[in-house]
C-alpha cells in the first residue's frame, strides 16, 4: 500500500532541484541544455506517474492521491468521497502509521 508515495516525493524533490539549478547564472550552455532535458523528462515522468496512481482504487490510495498529489485538504477529500471528515482523518492517520512501520 502506498509505496509509490516515497517515489513520488523523490520525483518532486528532483523537479524542484532542477528548476532551482536552472537559475544558476554561472551555468554554461551545455549544462543548461542537459538540465532542461532532465527537467523535461521529470515533468513527463510526473505526469505518467500521476496518471498511473490515479487508477489505484482502494480508499487508502484515493486519500493519499488526493492529499499528496492533488494537494487537497482532508475535509475536501471527505466531502468528495462522501465520508465524514472524522473518518478520513482517522483513516489518514492509520495510513501514516502503516507507512512509518514499513519505512523501518
Amino acid at each position: 500500500m502506498a509505496f509509490w508515495l516515497k517515489d513520488y516525493a523523490s520525483l518532486l524533490e528532483k523537479l524542484e532541484y532542477l528548476q532551482f539549478k536552472l537559475t544558476d547564472p554561472e551555468m554554461n550552455e551545455q549544462e543548461k541544455q542537459d538540465t532542461e532535458k532532465q527537467l523535461q523528462f521529470c515533468v513527463e515522468r510526473k505526469a505518467q506517474f500521476e496518471q498511473l496512481v490515479s487508477k489505484f482504487d482502494s480508499l487508502e490510495q484515493r486519500i493519499l492521491f488526493r492529499k499528496y498529489v492533488e494537494g487537497k485538504t482532508l475535509e475536501s477529500i471527505a466531502s468528495e468521497l462522501e465520508y465524514s471528515a472524522n473518518y478520513i482523518y482517522n483513516k489518514h492517520s492509520e495510513i501514516l502509521k502503516i507507512l512509518r512501520f514499513y519505512e523501518k
